[in-house]
């Protein structure tokens, strides 16, 4: 007679952390003061058991302080996600600066569901609202984080939680 094994499944408690670095950048902006992505991390590790805190962001090659930043957020625990911003010349003359990262973020988010039962999603990209309806029918709690102003209607009205960054600025702010 064949042993039958039974396979337990725990659901994970860990939370994964999905950072728009272009998102995030046009809302410091408007909201005219400065993340420090080390008390960042500080207060997603104080605030959430964390599976891994991904950052994606479009780079300049020749930029070495963006390199130096990319290097400071491996050590304090990001896993980096980068691609060469592309410059394509308009009909007109004018040259567009391209670099998103949204596919590489939604395929990391699906590819690793498994390791998470929170996906914080830091942005307000109306692009991301099909990937938090999925993650939602897998039975993930989808946290957003943005700003008023650049966050859509759709991401507002889909998850499961908002936060405003402001909310947050006595614990992330650039002092």
């Amino acid at each position: 007679m064949p042993i039958i094994r039974k396979i337990i499944y725990r659901r994970s408690t860990k939370a994964a952390v999905f950072i728009d670095a272009a998102n995030v950048i046009y809302s410091q902006r408007t909201l005219k003061w400065q993340i420090d992505f080390k008390r960042l991390m500080d207060y997603l590790q104080k605030n959430y058991k964390l599976d891994s805190v991904y950052f994606y962001f479009a780079y300049l090659q020749a930029n070495k302080k963006q390199q130096d930043f990319f290097q400071k957020l491996r050590q304090w625990g990001y896993k980096i996600r980068t691609k060469e911003v592309k410059f394509i010349k308009q009909s007109d003359g004018t040259v567009l600066k391209k670099g998103n990262l949204d596919v590489e973020l939604t395929i990391d988010a699906v590819k690793d569901i498994r390791f998470y039962s929170t996906a914080i999603l830091m942005s307000g990209d109306s692009d991301f609202h099909a990937l938090v309806r999925y993650l939602q029918n897998k039975n993930k709690k989808v946290v957003v984080i943005s700003s008023k102003g650049h966050v859509s209607f759709e991401l507002l009205k889909a998850a499961d939680k908002y936060i405003n960054f402001n909310s947050l600025r006595g614990f992330v702010e650039r002092l």
